[in-house]
């Protein structure tokens, strides 16, 4: 019997040369069908559908399954591969784990569709992997990210994760090689929904979103969200009081202050902090400055949420009506209330008379007390070295700048800055010269690290040059940072400093530079404006002050002088002369800031309401 079979069954060799064979023979044209005759490589045949009928081609399912299975295998490695090197090799994210990759190309759900069409268990290992592989992706970008193509494309394969969308925007934003605020702020609209729809987190994202759109003067942004998600009956009642007092917020710092009172009354804003805040505010600048400060003091007076923004609030406003004693006074209720808190500390030295000897001493004793219980505090030294700088005191400074050394912070640069921009302030040109000469030939590594700070470096020799009357050295130097990026508080002190030494078309080209990189940054073409207006620059004026009207709302004498000037001969034939004489009455009369909101502004003003968190980033602004 087993003999028989033996015999009877064909050797595997030459089934396999029989079977191989299938795959290359061929047809003989005009042949007749068989089922001999294989089609595809040997996946398929020709069979009859009966007999005598046509012949027609058909699977061979002993083949093809198994075919198909070893190439979908095949395919399934070279995608997990490809993903692989593409995003270790290609994305350099070198943590790229190979086996996850296997996993993480699996598709979970039908396209297009929220519908999971595998079992929980494995949906949820397979969404593991990708928010592992993102969160690694993300690290690396915002530690070194190549190029634009490679962060746009990370933020737009995920507008669901919220962290990754605002850590984004935050690069594309404020990095000195980006600079794009408008396309980051387009890619962060895509995250609304998300944010809105995980109820959980809604508030926090939601203040965050609120935050970037304030930082950047967005605030037209902020109308739009409000006014489209407010009427919305499914939205937390926490929620839609918070997106009503952004929405107030912006709408005072446009101008429209009449709007901003009604949402705070209708969404019964008075029973918050940011509400009572904004309202107050509404009142100083509608005049009644009394009624302000005495609803600050009812809420000030018990320990309770909001205090101390209450009595920041109060100080300003006594700043502004030049009543110092009191300003002072609420900063020692502050600083009682809160003792570990350097600012209420540091603070009064702004405000001390120190022509007399009370005075002289108050800020001799704030100064040594300041630094025997603050000096450990990098940020507590930056307030008092900023202090320094505006005094021109080289002595506190070089204290700070050993302080700094000693307790090793981590902002060193920004301490050295601040003794070169001393000594400028101070008059000593030469030895602010030779100090920036060492820095560049030592070319220490956070200098290398940062074209910023060595932008920064090069507008203080610059100043330092034409302080020093080398009037040729610092135009040459002028003319070198025409094509660099200039930060916006660099450029207004330096073009400051510039005016008042008798260059005024100097000043005028920095400013110019840049804003013509900072388009929307409103304190660079208010500080043009003013320049316009004191050279009597018509053409400029015309040009500055139409897109200054256009965004939040300018100071009053700023204003005042602008209308002044325009309203005199001199300007006669400037055009659109009658078109900005009408819309400087209109804001005359409605749209404006008190007299000296930003003249005489100070660093112990209360924060913006449009600033409700700083965003937990894993970089901050330097």
């Amino acid at each position: 019997m087993l003999e028989e079979y033996e015999r009877k069954a064909p050797s595997f060799s030459k089934s396999w040369k029989k079977w191989f064979g299938r795959f290359t023979k061929k047809k003989n044209k005009g042949a007749t069908a068989s089922e001999d005759q294989m089609a595809f490589l040997g996946l398929a045949h020709y069979v009859r559908l009966h007999k005598g009928g046509d012949w027609v081609l058909a699977p061979r399912w002993k083949v093809a399954a198994p075919a198909l299975a070893l190439f979908s295998l095949g395919l399934y490695a070279a995608i997990a591969s490809g993903k692989y090197w593409l995003d270790r090799y290609y994305y350099e994210c070198k943590e790229t784990p190979y086996w996850e990759m296997y996993l993480y190309v699996v598709p979970n759900r039908i396209p297009l569709t929220n519908f999971v069409v595998l079992p929980e268990f494995l949906n949820r290992h397979i969404m593991d992997v990708r928010h592992r592989q993102q969160q690694r992706m993300k690290k690396m970008v915002a530690k070194s990210p190549q190029n634009i193509a490679d962060l746009w494309w990370l933020m737009q394969t995920s507008p669901e994760n919220i962290d990754m969308q605002l850590q984004g925007v935050y690069l594309l934003a404020s990095q000195e090689w980006l600079n794009r605020p408008l396309d980051a702020m387009k890619v962060l609209d895509n995250t609304l929904p998300y944010i809105f729809k995980e109820k959980a987190t809604t508030d926090k994202n939601l203040s965050r979103y609120a935050w970037f759109c304030f930082q950047y003067e967005q605030d037209d942004r902020i109308i739009q969200v409000a006014e489209k998600y407010l009427p919305d009956p499914d939205i937390a009642p926490s929620t839609r009081t918070l997106l009503a007092n952004f929405l107030a917020e912006a709408l005072y710092l446009k101008g429209e202050l009449s709007r901003a009172s009604e949402i705070i009354n209708r969404y019964d804003l008075l029973h918050g902090t940011q509400g009572i805040l904004l309202k107050v505010k509404i009142l100083w600048e509608n005049g009644e400055r009394q009624r302000a400060i005495e609803i600050l003091k009812h809420h000030a007076g018990p320990k309770g949420d909001g205090r101390e923004q209450f009595l920041y609030a109060l100080v300003k406003f006594y700043w502004e009506l030049d009543q110092r004693e009191e300003a002072i006074q609420t900063l020692d209720r502050i600083s009682s209330d809160n003792p570990e808190d350097y600012k209420p500390r540091i603070r009064p030295l702004y405000l001390l008379d120190d022509k007399n000897d009370p005075g002289k001493k108050r800020r001799e004793k704030i100064i040594k007390e300041s630094l025997e219980r603050h000096g450990t505090s990098e940020p507590a030294m930056l307030e008092l070295g900023n202090y320094a700088t505006e005094r021109g005191d080289i002595e506190l400074q070089r204290k700070i700048e050993a302080l700094s050394l000693a307790n090793r912070f981590s902002k060193l640069s920004s301490f050295h800055f601040l003794v070169i921009e001393t000594l400028v302030t101070a008059g000593k040109n030469r030895e602010a010269l030779d100090s920036i000469k060492n820095i560049f030939l030592q070319k220490p590594l956070w200098l290398q690290k940062s074209t910023i700070l060595q932008t920064q470096f090069e507008t203080l020799r610059m100043v330092a040059y034409f302080s020093n009357g080398q009037v040729e050295l610092g135009r040459v130097t002028l003319s070198q940072l025409t094509e660099k990026n200039i930060p916006a508080t660099v450029a207004v002190a330096s073009a400051r400093r510039l005016f008042a030494q008798g260059y005024p078309n100097e000043a005028k080209q920095l400013l110019s530079q840049s804003y013509s990189n900072n388009p929307r940054n409103s304190a660079l073409l208010l500080e043009l404006v003013k320049l316009d207006t004191k050279s009597e620059n018509t053409t400029a004026l015309d040009e500055h002050l139409g897109r200054l009207l256009n965004g939040r709302r300018p100071p009053r004498q700023v204003l005042q002088k602008a209308y002044e000037h325009l309203g005199s001969d001199r300007f006669l034939f400037s055009p659109n002369r009658s078109h900005l004489l009408g819309r400087l009455d209109h804001m005359l009369r409605t749209r404006v800031l008190p007299t000296n909101e930003i003249e005489k502004s100070w660093p112990g003003a209360t924060p913006e309401l449009g600033t409700p968190i700083t965003p937990d980033l894993p970089f901050s602004k330097s």
